[in-house]
């Protein structure tokens, strides 16, 4: 007895109490079912989100009437009876379904008495396509997104599941258009994991690529639903409804993160009152399951708010099905929308209050919701095999190995050299060697290079080179012959000399004397850029000539022995 007065007193206070405003808490909305017979007990404030019920009391004679007659209730949003699906559509669908574009689980699902525009609100209506509800909106966003980022490859899965009676069924099951009697069917079945995830086996999975095979697949799930008349609605929902878009992204460029959500929208069955919906033999029973399992989703919100506020541990999820497969909606990672249906009549004023506190309650549940991104196995072993042949390959140019096939033709060489000269010549600080693909062999051959270029005034000028720089009259401030001091390792024997008058010398007054690098590898003054006819030079000339010679006899010989 306790328990119930506990649990009676938050029914009673939840509405008094305002809710702290938190991203992490389920969204709620009220919308108000458009009806001629409007009661004058309740005035709403559509921008405040609130709504207020004043409720004249009925003296009987005799009797003292003793109830309580003023409700306040705050909502996210308040959609009065004159809003279009397409508004209806855009405050509470469209951010889910960007949610779960982004990688977010998100949930939307509506809860009312029966009659009050459920189905309506969440499927839409079959006259007009002005009608259409958040499911078929929803696929439309969804596939106008995908053609909007081709960057983006997305991939969608679509499931239909019903709950009928506690059961669980296969909307898209096949053997609906077969199969009279609904026992018959296969029936889908709870499994779950060591984490506590639930999975749900006889459960198929469709994968759609367009908006038309989605929304057929929408057409033959409603089709294959449970339906039944009843006093209060000639086409009454038995059954709860979970149609669900499972969405897998990437991005371009075989990216190895994954994004994975699921979009559920739920249609759950309405709560009902015997003595009012006059239901009887089937329909009762069935009336029965809805109100159980609406209990027992009660309970899971009842538990959800004492978790936050008292510590408690056990939430029973497992009381029923549907409980079991919005586990994550609930409490878990997801961000969960709720449309609370209600009715603006007089005779249905205690049903619309009873969901008003619900949806207080429901308010107050806080979620968990975070990024799902995966990383692709397949992909990172490719990378990682990738990384592992350029490192093996770094591993032999520092050990200094040359690979098989890394020797260089004469053509490649003298490629090579040529760009090894542009690069000294560059004056630019960030200018870089491209020598193509680095090799052991190409650094060796680069390495000799700028060591024969540097040979020259590499330890200075010696007497010998000094007794013939005398004759070209180069002389630096310090009275000594040679390169100047400053450019002593970079004196090179090039073109355009205008300090000694040599034609093939280095040194250029212009550039304020630094040794230019002018002269073209093919000119036709000289066979090779490391040729030179300035006195100054004309020993190292000479050496790389006889060099040049020997290298040419060697090279003759070796190809006559190969032919």
């Amino acid at each position: 007895m306790a328990d119930d007065q506990e649990h009676q007193d938050l029914v009673d206070d939840v509405d008094a109490t305002p809710r702290e405003p938190s991203d992490n808490n389920i969204r709620i909305f009220l919308r108000v079912k458009p009806s001629k017979r409007v009661s004058g007990f309740f005035t709403w404030e559509e921008e405040q989100g609130a709504l207020e019920y004043n409720i004249p009391k009925d003296v009987a004679a005799g009797l003292i009437n003793n109830s309580r007659t003023q409700y306040k209730f705050k909502f996210d949003a308040l959609i009065g009876m004159e809003a279009k699906q397409e508004e209806v559509f855009d405050r509470v669908g469209r951010p889910c379904v960007q949610n779960a574009l982004d990688g977010f689980n998100s949930t939307i699902f509506a809860y009312g008495q029966t009659g009050s525009g459920k189905t309506f609100t969440i499927t839409g209506g079959a006259e007009r396509y002005e009608d259409r509800g958040i499911i078929p909106r929803s696929l439309s966003m969804i596939f106008d997104e995908m053609k909007q980022h081709p960057d983006r490859q997305t991939t969608a899965y679509i499931s239909y599941l019903e709950i009928y009676n506690n059961q669980g069924y296969d909307l898209l099951n096949e053997d609906h258009q077969n199969t009279k009697d609904i026992d018959d069917l296969p029936k889908v079945s709870m499994l779950e994991d060591e984490d506590g995830n639930c999975h749900l086996r006889n459960l198929s999975m469709h994968r759609v690529a367009s908006e038309e095979e989605a929304l057929n697949l929408l057409f033959l799930g409603d089709t294959n639903r449970a339906v039944s008349e009843t006093s209060m609605n000639l086409a009454s929902s038995r059954s709860h409804c979970i149609f669900t878009v499972s969405l897998e992204s990437r991005r371009g460029g075989g990216s190895e993160v994954i994004l994975r959500s699921k979009l559920h929208m739920v249609d759950l069955a309405g709560s009902e009152r015997a003595h009012k919906t006059g239901a009887k033999g089937k329909v009762l029973r069935e009336a029965t399951y809805i109100n159980t399992s609406l209990h027992y989703l009660e309970m899971v919100i009842v538990a959800l708010h004492e978790k936050n506020t008292k510590g408690r541990t056990h939430i029973p999820y497992r009381n029923s099905m549907m409980t079991s497969v919005l586990r994550d909606s609930l409490g878990g990672n997801c961000k969960t929308v709720m449309v609370a249906t209600a009715s603006a009549e007089k005779e249905q004023t205690d049903e619309s209050l009873s969901t008003c506190r619900f949806a207080q309650r429901v308010a107050r549940v806080r979620n968990d919701a975070h990024l799902n991104e995966e990383v692709d196995p397949v992909i990172v072993i490719r990378q990682l095999k990738a990384q592992i042949v350029a490192l093996q390959e770094e591993l032999t140019v520092l050990k200094g190995e040359a690979k098989e096939g890394d020797e260089l033709k004469e053509y490649e060489q003298d490629k090579l050299r040529q760009k090894v000269v542009d690069f000294v010549h560059n004056t630019d600080p960030n200018a870089h060697l491209n020598m193509g693909e680095i090799t052991y062999t190409k650094m060796r051959l680069c390495f000799s290079f700028l060591k024969a270029m540097a040979q020259p005034g590499a330890n200075g000028s010696t007497s010998a080179e000094n007794a013939k720089n005398n004759q070209t009259g180069h002389s630096n401030q310090d009275g000594s012959y040679g390169a100047p001091d400053s450019e002593v390792n970079r004196c090179f024997f090039f073109d355009s000399c205008d300090h000694c008058g040599n034609s093939l010398c280095g040194w250029d007054s212009s550039m304020g004397g630094s040794w230019s690098w002018s002269i073209p590898f093919n000119s036709a003054t000289t066979r090779s850029p490391f040729l030179s006819t300035c006195s100054k030079r004309a020993t190292t000339t000479r050496r790389w000539r006889r060099s040049l010679r020997v290298r040419r006899r060697k090279r003759r010989r070796r190809y006559r022995n190969q032919s």
